[in-house]
């Protein structure tokens, strides 16, 4: 077989995305890179942030004794970088303790930047996906920025009672620790903030995943390392300029808008927190996808079709493969919708009526969307 080991060349930083300054970014200016699903990196957002206790003053590096103090008793998630099961990083669960212990023992690989692909990672575990500020309710961490307070995802999920979930991340890597070459959850959008430590990003723009596909559909796992023979479409995307390549210094956020695969890899030590999110700029791609992985899991079930459960069967199977039904999103829109009529704030807020009419578009409660529109007609 042929392999391609890709190098990031400093070339590849010319192909970058838009870099503000947090005190030169509007919310207006941030609306309209929802509007045209455009990336964006923005710096100082964490100057004010609780979680800057979490490293070292001196050198911005991860603070160990902090960590271990404040959630040694923890249990957190933990990924295996070095294993691949089910065209994803295995995980196990350990304690805060545990995995700092692991992390003063780690030997850093070298890093080179230029030569991603040829980085020897060894026993690699990547603390991610650690819903740290459910578990921990009034440990005020961080601020969400206000460019990322438009969140129906997270409000709903926070606001529901008797449910104990929400899509609010903490990651912690060592030097050489990454995440595989994916898109995030139901299309939505996801913001990332660098606490401490440098972050390389692989991004493709929507559609572009379409040169780094195998001969059997699947995806491929690692830019770095790409079968040519079943993927020979990668040098054609390659030649044409290839992933845009971000490098994400610690204080500053990424904006991973719908529909954008890419691939991290953690240069330094670094801790990150991370949301994932949708509102009305991207509900019609969230929508989309989820019609989408509908349409396989019905194809799935076709030999179930004249079967009169066909249609719970459906949602229970799309539920597992998708995360989310069509009942779910329709009780998501419910939700805001409700929120938004019942609000305290000025009935004329164009946010307001604007979340509103984009309900109304993708609800299917006629119930509901004859008080929406009893709503809007008196304002």
């Amino acid at each position: 077989m042929s392999y391609a080991s890709y190098n990031i060349t400093l070339e590849m930083f010319e192909r970058d995305i838009k870099h503000f300054q947090a005190e030169n970014l509007s919310e207006v200016d941030f609306c309209k890179l929802m509007m045209r699903n455009e990336a964006c990196r923005i710096s100082n957002v964490t100057d004010r942030w609780q979680a800057n206790e979490w490293t070292v003053p001196a050198t911005g590096e991860v603070n160990v004794r902090v960590l271990e103090d404040l959630f040694g008793e923890c249990t957190v998630p933990v990924a295996d970088c070095q294993r691949t099961e089910y065209d994803s990083q295995p995980k196990q669960e350990m304690s805060m303790k545990d995995y700092l212990d692991y992390w003063k023992s780690y030997r850093r690989p070298t890093i080179r930047e230029d030569a991603w692909g040829s980085i020897e990672r060894g026993n690699c575990l990547y603390l991610k996906d650690w819903h740290m500020q459910l578990g921990l309710p009034h440990y005020r961490a961080y601020e969400v920025p206000t460019y990322f307070a438009s969140d129906w995802l997270n409000e709903y999920w926070l606001g529901k009672r008797g449910t104990a979930d929400d899509y609010r991340f903490v990651y912690i890597g060592p030097q050489g620790s990454w995440t595989p070459l994916h898109c995030d959850v139901f299309g939505s959008y996801s913001w990332s903030a660098n606490v401490c430590g440098k972050k390389l990003w692989l991004l493709l723009l929507p559609g572009e995943e379409t040169f780094y596909r195998y001969d059997d559909g699947k995806l491929v796992y690692d830019l770095t390392e790409i079968d040519l023979q079943r993927c020979p479409r990668a040098e054609e995307h390659r030649s044409a300029g290839g992933p845009i390549v971000v490098m994400q210094n610690p204080g500053e956020v990424v904006f991973v808008p719908s529909g954008w695969h890419h691939q991290v890899l953690n240069v330094t030590d670094t801790i990150s927190i991370n949301h994932n999110w949708f509102n009305r700029f991207n509900l019609a791609f969230v929508v989309e996808r989820l019609c989408a992985a509908e349409a396989e899991v019905m194809d799935t079930l076709d030999f179930m079709q004249g079967d009169d459960d066909f249609r719970n069967q459906v949602e229970i199977v799309l539920r597992a493969h998708h995360g989310m039904n069509r009942t779910d999103l329709q009780e998501i829109l419910a939700f805001i919708a409700e929120r938004r009529m019942a609000s305290n704030e000025p009935a004329s807020t164009p946010d307001r009526l604007l979340d509103l009419e984009s309900c109304r578009k993708y609800s299917t409660d006629e119930v509901l969307n004859d008080q929406i529109s009893g709503y809007l007609s008196n304002r």
